[in-house]
């Protein structure tokens, strides 16, 4: 178990809770599971929502379920691993009573899914990219390095913005070009913005040299936390201009001075996706994925079977 003591998680954040309430329905409940003495640490906290018939879901742009583990102060990691086993039965307790309307994510400072599985849960395993700051651009390919050039070259700036009405064009052109929904109007983004703060919701947008809004991304972000890549894109014109690469590496330096202590780009499981996260130079870090067995799992492996 590898464990940051001083973790603050994005997704544990009141106004991230309530987000998901409005936006998806769901219903966010903040649940602390302590050791049988009741002493306030080892704990594990963390965030369930539940759909109408109160079970486990993930609402749509959610990459992991919110949870923290607290451990007493120790660097041991045998009595880091002990601890994690004496409060996790809890927790898994309660999920296996709630139940699992869909597959969980589990974030990847989450790495011994052992009591899960001891209970009857199946685990998978996926993939993202992260890194851990201070980071050194010379790490990346050198057609990144090459592409941010050009874009500053070009005279594009970066900066954050507030404007989501700059946001949300980046983001439906990439959702055309691309085949998917990212399920998010601008009243959404607004609200977002608003329950989490500036600090929080931190929103860069990449302006061409005419003025019209290049690119875009989101990050969630707390200080003294992993920052997450929430969503982003980039306008069908502007895709070889080299402002996706700016954009990103103009986020990794602000988080970077914010306090972020590390990176997510949350997701390297397309192929496509993980191609172009790759050329970053980011570790590549698997997290774990939970389900339970049933007729409705089966099926879905035998349809991944029969695609496969």
């Amino acid at each position: 178990m590898t464990i940051n003591k001083k973790d603050i998680n994005p997704l544990l954040l009141d106004g991230w809770l309530e987000f998901n309430r409005v936006k998806w329905g769901v219903k966010p409940v903040r649940v602390k599971f302590k050791a049988p003495n009741d002493a306030e640490i080892p704990s594990i906290e963390v965030v369930f929502f539940l759909n109408a018939k109160g079970k486990i879901c993930v609402p749509p742009r959610n990459p992991y379920l919110g949870i923290n583990f607290n451990p007493t102060p120790t660097d041991k990691q045998a009595r880091l691993s002990n601890q994690w086993l004496e409060v996790a039965d809890y927790l898994v307790e309660e999920m296996r009573d709630r139940g699992l309307a869909s597959t969980i994510g589990l974030p990847p400072h989450i790495t011994d899914v052992r009591p899960w599985q001891w209970n009857g849960f199946k685990a998978g395993v996926k993939y993202t990219f992260c890194e851990t700051f201070p980071y050194d651009i010379n790490r990346a390919y050198r057609s990144v390095r090459k592409n941010i050039s050009k874009a500053i070259k070009a005279g594009y700036v970066c900066s954050r913005t507030k404007d989501m009405n700059h946001v949300l064009p980046c983001l439906l052109e990439t959702e055309e070009r691309q085949g998917f929904d990212h399920q998010l109007t601008i009243k959404d983004l607004e609200l977002c913005s608003e329950l989490l703060g500036d600090d929080h919701f931190r929103t860069y947008i990449c302006y061409a040299p005419n003025g019209e809004p290049a690119c875009a991304y989101i990050w969630l972000h707390c200080r003294g936390a992993r920052a997450i890549g929430w969503v982003g894109g980039t306008r069908q014109s502007y895709q070889h201009s080299g402002v996706t690469q700016f954009i990103i590496k103009y986020a990794i330096d602000d988080l970077n001075v914010a306090g972020a202590t590390s990176i997510d780009l949350t997701g390297a499981n397309i192929p496509s996706v993980a191609a172009s996260k790759l050329q970053w130079g980011f570790k590549l870090t698997p997290y774990y994925t939970l389900g339970a067995y049933g007729i409705k799992q089966m099926a879905i492996w035998v349809r991944d079977w029969l695609n496969y």
